[in-house]
């Protein structure tokens, strides 16, 4: 008893005895009439008889295995065994020996049978394809209007192995099962992959596997609303990313989130500004990629209407196609003072003695800029209040309670002191050099923004205002008389004068623009005898200036902004 690994009923070098294969000795009538015996390492066995007769050899083929085809040789190399396993012997005579009596088995074919069931039935053909038996396509059809079809396709004597069976698509109808049923319930079991529409089949030796494919009749989808092919319009304000939340039916069952249903924006179609939009697969929420804005469209028309085209498929591939508009809206955006820190009250500072407070500055998103470009400015709010019974003493300043001292240029928002202030001599309505105004910007669609400034004026050290000095010479008797004097007010040093100035020469110089402090001027020696203290100041607060009538020396105390006048009077010795 050997393998016939390639089943042609004969042994071939290669093919192995079969140890372990149970052999009958059978009389007449197939009747049993010698034990049972079993094959040796070698596939080999034997009987021996003592009575000559007719006799018969019962192979008994293992579990998964069958009996190969018979007699294909006529020489002792082939299979002698019916498909039972019954090897006919003949009569042997008295001392005869027959060695030519041989089994070939192989492994047991089995059956694969593949089954359609469609819900509802109907006169729809479903094509198959496998990799069983040529010419490895087949169709089925089970309403039995074609006689050529069937719903039951059945392979026999397949060989065990990995099989594969695929059912091609269908329009209006999708796979809802692949089932697979194996008859041993050995070894690997076969599988259904139902998304696939495939069936994997592990054949054992004689075993029977049976795969359904079942069919349900699909609809497609349809979006809500879109009976007929109706463009869906819709508004969206600017500066938001919302648009819709698209909705479909599915007559056959299928829902959104995971439910068969799914959504995409289409590719190539009417969808221009597809790329400018985002669509969640599973829920149909559609948006904005980016926020749109209204003053600048980024749609392919650049006229604010966006165009879409979303498509929705259910689990059975059938799909529908909404066309979509998006209008984007305009929005009354918010016109901010920007200037400042840009909040609802701001604070400066203003040094005291020029007028230059701050330039108001404001953003309009919908796109008005200064000077005549939409936006304005004003000086808003009012006066101060104060209680009518004393209002000298009880001062209730409002917003923009110094609006008054301020000027504000409507169109560049520059805002100054119309008269430059004095930390000394504050003008703010309640003295403490902090002015309040109040400042509003409109734009050409009426909004408005308002800022709440405080401008606190800051001290300056004022410079110190310089002063004059004169010198005169003056004599009883005229000379003329040349006299040379010497001074610390500038850099000369020294200076002449004539007492007489019909000579031609000066009898008195001015110092301008002196910076305030002490000076001196002193005559150099002459027989010039004074007369008297010659100096006078015109700021009678400060040190009075002297001269020392035994020297000749004049000290000089310039106040700031003051003139002092010394006239040298004598006579000449």
């Amino acid at each position: 008893v050997w393998e016939d690994a390639d089943g042609n009923g004969r042994q071939n070098p290669g093919e192995p005895g079969l140890p372990g294969v149970t052999v009958e000795l059978l009389g007449a009538h197939e009747s049993l009439v010698a034990t049972t015996t079993t094959t040796n390492g070698r596939g080999r066995w034997w009987f021996i008889v003592d009575t000559a007769g007719a006799y018969w050899v019962r192979v008994t083929a293992p579990d998964g295995r069958a009996f190969t085809t018979r007699d294909v040789g006529g020489d002792n190399r082939d299979s002698d065994a019916d498909d039972t396993g019954l090897i006919t012997i003949g009569a042997l005579s008295p001392g005869g020996i027959d060695i030519s009596l041989d089994a070939g088995l192989l492994l047991a074919p089995g059956t694969i049978e593949i089954v359609k069931d469609a819900s509802p039935d109907g006169p729809q053909d479903f094509t198959f394809t496998d990799d069983i038996a040529a010419p490895n396509v087949f169709t089925l059809d089970d309403d039995g209007a074609d006689a050529t079809h069937s719903n039951t396709k059945t392979f026999q004597a397949v060989a065990p192995g990995l099989y594969r069976v695929n059912e091609a698509a269908v329009d209006g109808w999708v796979v809802t099962s692949v089932t697979c049923l194996d008859s041993d319930g050995l070894g690997m079991p076969s599988t259904g992959d139902t998304l696939k529409r495939s069936a994997v089949i592990e054949l054992d030796p004689g075993e029977t596997v049976t795969c359904t494919f079942t069919n349900t009749a699909n609809q497609a989808p349809l979006f809500d609303g879109n009976e007929g092919g109706v463009t869906l319009l819709i508004d969206a304000a600017e500066n938001q990313t919302a648009v819709t939340d698209l909705e479909a039916t599915d007559a056959d069952g299928d829902t959104e989130n995971g439910g068969g249903l799914t959504y995409s924006l289409t590719v190539g179609g009417e969808g221009d500004d597809n790329d400018l939009f985002t669509l969640d697969v599973d829920t149909g929420v559609l948006t904005f990629t980016t926020a749109p804005d209204f003053e600048n469209p980024t749609d392919d028309l650049a006229d604010n209407l966006y165009l879409a085209q979303v498509q929705v498929t259910d689990s059975g591939g059938l799909f529908d196609i909404q066309d979509i508009t998006v209008t984007v809206t305009d929005v009354g955006e918010a016109l901010e003072i920007t200037s400042d820190g840009g909040g609802a009250t701001a604070a400066v500072s203003a040094a005291e003695n020029q007028t230059a407070v701050t330039d108001v500055q404001a953003f309009d998103p919908e796109g008005d800029t200064e000077n005549g470009g939409g936006l304005t400015y004003a000086l808003t709010g009012g006066a101060a209040e104060c209680d009518l019974l004393r209002c000298d003493l009880r001062i209730v300043p409002t917003v923009g309670a110094d609006n008054g001292r301020f000027t504000l240029d409507p169109a560049t928002g520059v805002l100054t002191f119309t008269a430059a202030p004095d930390f000394e001599n504050p003008l703010d309505l309640d003295g403490d050099n902090d002015y309040q105004v109040q400042v509003t910007v409109t734009d050409s669609d009426l909004n408005t923004d308002v800022q709440d400034i405080t401008v606190t004026v800051t001290d300056v050290d004022d410079a110190p205002l310089n002063g004059t000095i004169t010198v005169t010479l003056t004599a009883s008797v005229p000379g003329p008389d040349v006299i040379t004097f010497s001074e610390d007010i500038t850099a000369e040093a020294a200076f002449m004068l004539d007492d007489n100035p019909a000579s031609g020469m000066p009898n008195t110089i001015t110092f301008e623009n002196v910076t305030p402090g002490t000076y001196s001027v002193s005559r150099a020696p002459f027989s010039l005898m004074l007369l008297g203290n010659g100096c006078t100041d015109t700021d009678a607060g400060g040190v009075a200036s002297v001269m020392d009538l035994a020297t000749g020396v004049a000290t000089i105390n310039l106040e700031a902004g003051e003139t002092v006048a010394c006239t040298f009077l004598g006579i000449f010795e």
